[in-house]
């Protein structure tokens, strides 16, 4: 499984926090993970969709979708954060071949897209009102495929992988990431910082990793046991370790908000050939100024695993269905 696939409802045509009573103060040692439920639903006014990959959200709480079918370069769907607009994002006719793509909102809200066929790497930055405003190409080298796209409000772009290989089962895949100016030319190698790439362990189940630009100008790097704060030089600043909720557990996403990291995790149990697979999503809230827990918390399970973003007042927002509409759950932090 070349890329996590969150799975959702069928694919249909588009159209068209109060405050929390006080808790007792988080103590690492003898806390035990809080349960998250959601608590108000957000109705986003069109059919129920699905989407693929990680969504990607801005500081403002609006969402971006891929809500291409499988394998699909497209289009995309932004949400507003109270669900009263939307638009939708294609990429140009003449970059529609045979590629991938990834993609990422900056924090202050511009949309992009790189397209990649593993020759060149054209990185789109789009309109506010859906349109492509430019097209620039990124000095990656040929033969990566870029599963991390995070752009800074300056366009500096953080570029994270994994380099083919001659015989990708039998060994790993080298790890790429990169930082690159707003020009697409190469800021600074960190390939010492990426992981290789097993591809036969992600066809198991999910693969460790992500990075985010965040309003604090930093970009950062997530690693299966530590987050990587870097400057828009590639300058590592501060390492951040944490601890998996359990050896099995993925960290797979990381967002920022107000001064807190959240590290979201996937669990995946295999009770047994044609079963169901239950996935386990928990999280941890993390001080990103001195790296102290905040937090340590577990999804209700009978809640999506569509995790969207996080936002350090408002808690989660989670995809939900209302019927066959689409719609999202806030998820308080308590």
């Amino acid at each position: 499984m070349r890329r996590l696939i969150l799975a959702c409802a069928a694919l249909a045509s588009i159209t068209s926090i109060s405050q929390q009573p006080e808790q007792a103060p988080y103590d690492s040692t003898t806390s035990t993970p809080r349960v998250l439920t959601a608590s108000s639903l957000i109705k986003f006014g069109i059919p129920a969709f699905g989407f693929t990959g990680r969504s990607s959200c801005d500081s403002a709480g609006d969402i971006v979708f891929n809500v291409g079918r499988m394998g699909a370069l497209g289009p995309f769907l932004r949400v507003s954060s109270d669900g009263g607009s939307h638009i939708v994002y294609s990429l140009p006719s003449e970059l529609s071949g045979q590629a991938n793509v990834a993609w990422a909102t900056s924090p202050g809200g511009d949309f992009f897209v790189l397209y990649e066929d593993f020759k060149e790497y054209k990185l789109i930055r789009f309109k506010s009102d859906g349109n492509v405003a430019a097209i620039s190409s990124l000095d990656v080298p040929q033969g990566v495929d870029v599963m991390h796209l995070a752009v800074a409000d300056n366009e500096t772009v953080f570029a994270g992988g994994y380099r083919e290989s001659a015989d990708p089962r039998l060994k790993p895949r080298s790890g790429f990431a990169a930082i690159f100016n707003r020009s697409g030319k190469l800021v600074r190698d960190l390939n010492a910082l990426a992981p290789d790439y097993k591809l036969k362990a992600a066809e198991q189940g999910p693969v460790d990793g992500d990075a985010i630009a965040a309003e604090d100008g930093r970009f950062y790097f997530l690693g299966d046991q530590r987050i990587v704060a870097l400057n828009q030089s590639g300058e590592v600043e501060k390492e951040i370790p944490f601890t998996k909720p359990s050896p099995s557990a993925h960290a797979v996403q990381v967002d920022f908000s107000k001064g807190t990291l959240s590290i979201l995790f996937h669990d995946v149990h295999r009770v047994g050939a044609g079963k169901p697979v239950n996935v386990e999503v928990s999280t941890i809230l993390i001080n990103a100024q001195n790296g102290e827990v905040r937090g340590s918390y577990v999804f209700n399970p009978a809640t999506t695993q569509n995790v969207l973003c996080f936002d350090g007042q408002g808690g989660y927002a989670l995809f939900a269905l209302e019927g066959k509409m689409a719609a999202k759950d806030t998820v308080p932090i308590r």
